[in-house]
């Protein structure tokens, strides 16, 4: 069945104007009538006339009449009653009204549904102190607290003990050689320390003349403590020292260690020779140690 769109939007409003009326007539005929669809015939220019439910025949054995349209007019139905729609929202409280002139003193009627909570009053004085409660019982134990803020410093303590002597360092870079200084005196023999392997022996050479100048013994040392060059000395390794012990025989000499090892220390053993505690430097590929004889 086609319905033109203007057809069907003056038929929508004539529905909607017609509810009431259409309402009165449902309810007057409920009882009687169990039918809950209407019809009605529609004109092309929107023109509308209900059909009501057909009457039932005045004889007995006669049909009732059954509603029809013009062939000109369009027969449309809907229901009058539908399903049972879900409970709609409550309505918002609507404001109070103005209040009216005050009327005669009537008789006491019956009491009535509790009215809307009012609006907070204002904060009353504070009233006196009342009496002391009893102690309620110990709560659970609480959430630690975040950490607080540091406090200011508290005064110096007092000094502590001294502390244990530390590892030796790695050595540092072979400062720029400073100006000689005055003779020191002898300092006292140090303890013997451990001999060393015997190198081979060298061939002898040419002795040669007599010189006025000091004496000046070279030793060339790798980072292992083997020797690289030189005669006249003995080397071993203490721990990450290596220790070049010079035959001296008595005669006073001072060390000199070049790039490549730090001294940490000399000194004079019982055989009064000249013994100094070197220290490699790390990446070096070896250092040379040189002892002068002093007059």
């Amino acid at each position: 069945m086609y319905i033109s769109k203007k057809v069907f939007v003056i038929i929508a409003a004539l529905i909607m104007i017609s509810l009431s009326g259409i309402g009165v007539y449902a309810a007057a005929n409920q009882s009687s009538s169990t039918k809950t669809t209407l019809q009605a015939c529609v004109k092309k220019n929107g023109t509308m006339r209900l059909l009501l439910p057909a009457a039932s025949g005045t004889n007995k054995g006669q049909k009732p009449t059954a509603p029809s349209c013009d062939k000109t007019e369009q027969l449309i139905s809907w229901n009058v009653v539908g399903p049972k729609g879900d409970k709609g929202d409550t309505g918002a409280v609507g404001p109070a009204g103005q209040p009216g002139e005050r009327g005669a003193v009537g008789a006491v009627g019956p009491a009535g549904a509790a009215g809307p909570k009012g609006d907070k009053g204002s904060t009353g004085n504070t009233g006196s102190a009342g009496p002391v409660g009893a102690a309620g019982p110990k709560g659970d134990k609480g959430d630690t607290g975040g950490i607080g803020p540091a406090g200011p410093v508290g005064a110096t303590g007092p000094k502590g003990d001294k502390g244990d002597t530390g590892d030796i360092g790695p050595a540092g870079p072979v400062g720029a050689t400073g100006l000689k200084g005055d003779k020191g005196d002898t300092g006292a023999i140090g303890p013997v320390g451990p001999v060393g392997p015997v190198g081979p022996v060298g061939a002898t050479g040419l002795k040669g003349d007599k010189g006025d100048g000091n004496r000046t013994l070279t030793a060339l040392v790798l980072p292992d403590g083997s020797v690289f060059a030189g005669t006249g000395f003995t080397t071993t390794k203490s721990g990450g020292t290596i220790v070049i012990t010079f035959d001296t025989n008595g005669t006073l000499f001072m060390p000199l260690v070049s790039f490549g090892g730090q001294e940490t220390g000399w000194n004079y053993n019982a055989e009064g020779d000249l013994v100094v505690y070197v220290v490699p430097t790390p990446g070096a590929n070896g250092f040379g140690v040189a002892a002068i004889e002093v007059k």
